[in-house]
């Protein structure tokens, strides 16, 4: 993980911000782990990631992206 750090931030250190702030978002994501996911195949994407993700986290990461 370490390594894939330092290689993206030195082929792509344009996109040293964007990296920063996913990682906030993940880190204030909902936790995962505990899904059974046999359970949570038939949501779609949409659903599923609402379940991670609140709706305060996702909207201003999904501006970045628009950029």
């Amino acid at each position: 993980m370490y390594g894939a750090i330092l290689l993206g931030t030195l082929i792509l250190p344009e996109y040293f911000g964007f990296y920063v702030k996913s990682f906030l978002v993940g880190k204030e994501a909902n936790p995962f782990h505990h899904f059974d996911y046999e359970q949570v195949l038939h949501l779609n994407y949409f659903q599923f990631k609402s379940m991670i993700f609140s709706e305060k986290i996702i909207k201003p990461h999904l501006q970045i992206h628009s950029i």
